[in-house]
């Protein structure tokens, strides 16, 4: 076998290697996320960290007019700090989340349904929510894609 052909095989063995490697890492938990707490949970996960903004996208794809969907989302709280949601402001009425009431404990977590609702949307629809916490300086920032028919 000649080298140049030992080259090409090389190549293709390295290209099927990355692909399989990205396609397998498709559905793991976000970065940030430890595994272990994330294993028996199948829905979005997101952090709180100390003194940032996490973003999350929340893609419903495609949804029939008129319809309400959700999506739950499991928020993590990793700062040292007990905290609260306090609110949720979004860009659209027909964006809004469901916040628990009471504190997350350092470690702890809550989940949230944030809702869609497409009446009165047509096309492709883009949205922006913030969820404010008790700890001022930490929020988290979700982007809501949806394409309504």
């Amino acid at each position: 076998m000649s080298s140049r052909r030992i080259y090409s095989v090389l190549v293709i063995v390295a290209v099927v290697v990355i692909t399989l490697a990205l396609v397998l890492r498709i559905g793991r938990p976000s970065p940030g996320v430890a595994p272990s707490d994330n294993e028996q949970y199948e829905g979005l996960a997101v952090e709180i960290l100390p003194d940032s903004v996490t973003e999350l996208s929340l893609e419903f794809g495609r949804v029939h007019h008129p319809s309400l969907v959700s999506k739950s989302v499991r928020i993590y709280n990793r700062t040292s700090e007990t905290l609260a949601l306090l609110s949720c402001d979004a860009t659209c009425r027909c964006v809004w989340a469901d916040l628990p009431n009471g504190a997350i404990e350092p470690n702890g977590y809550v989940d949230v349904r944030v809702w869609f609702d497409s009446k009165g949307e047509y096309g492709y629809i883009g949205n922006f929510a913030r969820i404010h916490t008790s700890m001022k300086s930490s929020n988290i920032a979700l982007w809501i894609d949806a394409e309504v028919e």
